[in-house]
């Protein structure tokens, strides 16, 4: 209850700064009377998500750093007891960007929904190690374990560490090293709020899924 209690306000404080933020943009900020998936519109209609992260201590591929996750799941009570797991809405369906705030430095970074929606999770903040990281299609790896290729062996045509191999297969999904970097680029990138214009084929495609 009191972990519910403190991410309820962790999350609150969270818009109050990215509101805060942007009105010393000028930018007039708007809370939803209804949480459909964005927490802020702005006057130029953009719609925005916030999350937030505490520092972390990061690992052997990166110094402390900012974890954010994106649920692609979420569970749908169907009785008292049972719940069953539906895929959740596309973020470029209930916002155009995602504000990142790593709180303890008070850093913000804003990205586009729909590279969000391209990862299940994304690091912030931290300094890339010298430790290489696995880049690669899951499938692939998958496909060189089943035709008995070691993880020694894959490391080694990777130029990375066994380990390495290991926790990406237990991750069971890609690490796309572009996506972290597009993301990283994006901080304090609020001229992509403060220049929102909506096109008329994204206006054209809301009316269309009302």
């Amino acid at each position: 209850m009191e972990r519910s209690r403190h991410s309820r306000m962790t999350g609150k404080a969270g818009e109050y700064a990215v509101a805060a933020q942007l009105l010393l943009r000028n930018v007039l900020v708007y809370w939803p009377s209804v949480d459909m998936g964005c927490d802020l519109e702005t006057e130029n209609s953009c719609r925005i998500q916030v999350k937030c992260a505490h520092l972390s201590n990061g690992d052997d591929r990166e110094s402390p750093n900012y974890q954010f996750m994106f649920r692609k799941q979420e569970p749908v009570p169907i009785s008292n007891t049972v719940a069953k797991l539906v895929p959740r809405k596309l973020l470029v369906d209930v916002c155009d960007l995602i504000v990142f705030w790593g709180i303890e430095q008070n850093r913000f970074w804003i990205v586009p929904a729909a590279l969000c929606d391209a990862c299940t999770g994304i690091r912030l903040g931290g300094t890339l190690s010298t430790t290489p990281r696995l880049v690669a299609n899951i499938a692939d790896v998958r496909e060189m374990v089943s035709l008995g290729y070691t993880q020694p062996q894959i490391a080694k045509h990777y130029g990375v560490k066994r380990s390495t191999v290991q926790r990406f297969l237990n991750e069971g999904k890609d690490c796309d090293e572009s996506i972290v970097s597009q993301a990283r680029a994006c901080e304090n990138a609020w001229e992509k709020i403060t220049n929102f214009v909506r096109t008329p084929a994204t206006i054209h495609a809301e009316v269309q899924e009302d």
